[in-house]
């Protein structure tokens, strides 16, 4: 061989190693979970869990073999999610700010969290800023719960390793109450022949979603491929199977995320115990054209806005449509409409004719983050105070705090009877705005789900079950 030609040799040579492409299958994937139990747990030395035979599942219906590394220290297994090319971890909160950091496949998992006390510490907890002046509230480190109660000003958190010692931590009285998950946590205190009993859930605040997450640099085809076999598994009922056989009675999540708030008589829980409203029966109506079952979540309205405009394929109801919000979601509809008012104590003087007698007034209550707090604070309302439900702001209003509300007039009759007041209580004066109430859907919602749904409000509105929905609700207002 002459020299020139060894020189050739040499740079083929070095150019297929830097030419070397980018893995596409998953073979080269570093699986890593934390102890999690019922989603990721070890037992007889078997993996276990939700999650976990999720994971298996993909693993097997794309030919791969890859294995699945557990540890209880999730802090190490986060850094090298962050750090590392190919790794997989699980379960993994999607946050604002984890989002664009890596790629997900989900959601396997919502996770309802709040705080957490010893009953027998005999604390109690009606809103979140009280939380801020605990002793100290502990957390798991590295988790999403912590960059959560940062990012709302919290000072007083206390770290721990994992679950298991979050838990140890509470019940040794480290701390006076930790935020996480209330099923996950009584899990583990039985495990570790805690009185389960004792478990106080002070105030539930947040849903977050579970999902596998991917470094950034794996492939797109690959985070297909898996959404892909998770979507197999939502569609024909396996996922479904899991969580009946790890936690009983609890639905899996679907291929969209529904959430609703207490917002009666649209969404509210009726006197059997079941989530109930005209919006709500709209929606299921709905699923029924395309037969689908998803779960519906129940959760504040602040909660519910964040997460269909930070996790794609997520939808809220009932949505006032505004110009505000209109480059913000995706719709469908409309399923309600509403005029928000100014109401007043009826054995009151107060008289609202014009916007200049609300802005003189002491205060305004609304609901946070419902249009009427956007409406307000761009008609520049300086006296507005805002709470996170409407029986909340109802009850401000009949014990005085506050002396005019703004809701919706659709609302305030059942409101009343919630609170076992008549309707004589209050009265209502100007209003402030009309519009109509829709769902809407994250702007990364898969334009395929979408007209899935639009279709079949199409369905519900030409078959007439819409109309009769409404008018079974609303008998003395005209659609």
């Amino acid at each position: 061989m002459n020299r020139t030609t060894a020189i050739v040799l040499a740079a083929l040579t070095i150019g297929s190693f830097s030419c070397k492409k980018d893995d596409t299958t998953g073979k080269d994937l570093t699986i890593l979970c934390e102890v999690m139990k019922p989603y990721n747990y070890e037992e007889g030395g078997q993996l276990k869990g939700i999650t976990i035979e999720v994971v298996q599942g993909i693993l097997n219906s794309l030919d791969l073999v890859n294995p699945i590394e557990i540890s209880t220290d999730w802090d190490a297994i986060f850094s090298r999610l962050k750090t590392e090319d190919n790794i997989v971890a699980f379960t993994t909160g999607l946050t604002t700010e984890r989002k664009e950091m890596f790629k997900w496949v989900g959601p396997v998992t919502l996770w309802h969290t709040g705080f957490v006390a010893l009953k027998s510490s005999n604390l109690h907890l009606t809103t979140i800023d009280e939380a801020k002046e605990y002793n100290s509230i502990g957390i798991v480190k590295s988790y999403f719960t912590g960059e959560l109660l940062r990012g709302l000003g919290f000072t007083n958190l206390m770290e721990f390793d994992n679950l298991e010692a979050l838990v140890g931590g509470l019940y040794q009285g480290n701390v006076e109450a930790v935020f996480d998950n209330l099923s996950l946590l009584q899990i583990i205190a039985q495990d570790q022949g805690q009185n389960v009993a004792n478990l106080d859930n002070l105030l539930t605040h947040a849903t977050t979603q579970g999902y596998l997450a991917f470094s950034r640099n794996v492939s797109d085809k690959i985070i297909a491929n898996w959404q892909e076999q998770l979507d197999i598994m939502k569609d024909d009922g396996s996922l479904q199977n899991l969580y009946d056989t790890y936690l009983p009675g609890t639905p899996a999540p679907g291929r969209v995320t529904i959430f609703t708030e207490t917002n009666p008589p649209q969404s509210f829980i009726g006197f059997t115990g079941n989530l109930d409203g005209s919006s709500v029966e709209m929606v299921n109506a709905m699923m029924m054209e395309m037969g689908l079952d998803y779960p519906i979540t129940l959760t504040n309205w602040t909660n519910a806005y964040s997460q269909i405009q930070l996790v794609p394929n997520s939808m809220t109801f009932s949505t006032l449509r505004s110009e505000a919000r209109e480059d913000l979601f995706k719709w469908v509809g409309p399923v309600c409409k509403k005029r928000y008012c100014f109401f007043v104590r009826a054995d009151t003087d107060y008289s609202i004719k014009t916007l200049d007698d609300a802005h003189h007034l002491r205060s305004v209550a609304t609901v946070t983050g419902w249009s009427s707090e956007e409406q307000l604070v761009a008609l520049g309302f300086s006296n507005l105070v805002t709470f996170d439900t409407p029986q909340e702001v109802l009850q401000r209003l009949l014990d005085g705090d506050v002396p005019c509300v703004v809701l919706n007039d659709i609302a305030i009759r059942i409101l009343l009877q919630e609170l076992n007041r008549p309707p004589k209580d209050v009265r209502k004066e100007m209003i402030l705005s009309e519009g109509q109430t829709y769902l809407a859907f994250s702007l990364d919602t898969d334009d395929t789900y979408l007209n899935q749904w639009s279709a079949a409000y199409d369905k519900i509105v030409a078959s007439g079950k819409l109309l009769e929905i409404w008018e079974a609700w609303y008998p003395d207002i005209d659609w």
